[in-house]
């Protein structure tokens, strides 16, 4: 029995090494803006007059037969 388990995981690891990565891409997909925010919300101790235009932004990512939908969302401790 071990020389059985034995042969196929040397099988398996040969036909992992054998396999090609799949190629990925990654696009961006903006879906909204915010124009003129003002930076102090978003970063500490900035100028409360500064505004700032804002994207906001989702990734598609595409490879190995598989469309993935990312959000790195957003958060920030008060």
């Amino acid at each position: 029995m071990r020389h059985l388990l034995a042969s196929l995981l040397l099988l398996f690891a040969a036909m992992l090494t054998g396999a090609q990565s799949p190629e990925y891409s990654i696009q961006a997909i903006r879906f909204a803006n915010s124009p003129g925010d003002s930076v102090a919300e978003m970063v500490m101790g900035a100028p409360k007059e500064e505004k700032i235009d804002t994207v906001y932004a989702l990734w598609l990512i595409r490879g190995g037969g598989r469309n993935i939908l990312f959000d790195s969302g957003f958060h920030r401790e008060r």
